[in-house]
């Protein structure tokens, strides 16, 4: 098919399994084309990036925001070992299905935590233990004022910030502290299509900074 596109469309239910070679440990995922299930190129890269940065493996709890496949949690939880706490986090039902289904069958269904999570509700209840949010390619398409990247940024300004009610509850759990002034934090792998100033990542980026968020360009 032509551009990489899976058999039945861009919506469409056609599946196969794609292995990833992640910092030499080999992943395989179910996926499909449609946006929720299907593998995108950012996942990988970041993959690749978390696991072989020292400093994320000292958090505690990482979770990943529109999981997909839940290959940034595989790698996460394979390459890190299980002292660390790995969430992979989706609105989707059967996106959250096949996450289960691909730890299970890459023998990490007890280091992956699956948890749903819809951006326009309320924080989770485990919100406060984050030490980083990371995601890729969660932000696409057009942007208006009603999208749900708007509601991701505004739960994200919430988790990262210390005066929010989320942030009051971490430093209480904690004790008024933590061991390292990095947490919490986000780390998210976005890809342009088009026209940056016109973009969806654009206009998710401006609206982190106009919550008062520091936001800084990694060399990927």
């Amino acid at each position: 098919p032509p551009s990489g596109q899976l058999p039945g469309g861009r919506h469409g239910g056609s599946e196969k399994v794609t292995t990833s070679d992640i910092n030499g440990i080999m992943l395989s995922v179910h996926e499909k084309w449609k946006e929720e299930e299907h593998l995108w190129p950012a996942a990988v890269v970041l993959s690749r990036y978390v696991t072989r940065h020292e400093w994320v493996g000292r958090a505690t709890c990482v979770v990943e925001v529109g999981a997909g496949c839940g290959l940034l949690s595989l790698a996460l939880a394979a390459v890190l070992g299980p002292s660390l706490n790995v969430v992979a986090t989706d609105c989707s039902k059967e996106a959250l299905r096949n996450i289960r289904r691909n730890a299970a069958e890459n023998k990490l269904a007890g280091r992956v935590r699956v948890e749903e999570w819809d951006w326009k509700a309320e924080l989770p209840s485990w919100a406060a233990d984050i030490d980083i949010l990371i995601g890729s390619d969660m932000v696409f398409g057009n942007m208006s004022r009603t999208s749900a990247y708007f509601h991701l940024s505004r739960a994200v300004a919430e988790i990262l910030s210390p005066c929010s009610r989320c942030g009051n509850l971490r430093a209480q759990q904690r004790g008024g502290g933590h061991t390292s002034s990095a947490w919490p934090c986000a780390l998210f792998l976005l890809q342009v299509r088009g026209d940056y100033s016109s973009s969806a990542v654009k206009a998710f980026v401006d609206d982190l900074q106009q919550r008062r968020l520091d936001v800084l360009d990694l060399n990927f």
